[in-house]
């Protein structure tokens, strides 16, 4: 059973498949995260922002995001993580599990 975050999601068998979809009703999610190896997911989010891409923002329900944080393109928050008021999280930033942004 997936999470209920990535449902409606198609994942792609290689980077070369963003031509198939529709760049002005898509929304990329990158799913590699970046504690495996950063340079990949910089690579990834390069070659999406290529095929002119925008990024959806994947925020697990058990997420806490204050009213007045500010959130970048494509920012991802894992569950229990906490973001509060003040909070400004840059583009393609992964808040992990139970972490908490001041």
């Amino acid at each position: 059973m997936s999470s209920p975050i990535l449902q409606n999601m198609t994942p792609l068998e290689c980077d070369e498949d963003l031509g198939s979809f529709d760049k002005h009703s898509t929304e990329v999610v990158i799913g590699v995260g970046p504690q495996v190896r950063a340079d990949i997911r910089s690579k990834l989010v390069a070659k999406a922002e290529q095929f002119g891409f925008n990024f959806a923002a994947v925020i697990s329900p058990s997420a806490y995001l204050a009213k007045h944080a500010a959130l970048g393109e494509g920012v991802q928050l894992l569950p229990c993580c906490v973001v509060n008021t003040g909070s400004t999280l840059a583009q393609h930033v992964v808040i992990n599990s139970r972490a908490v942004v001041e």
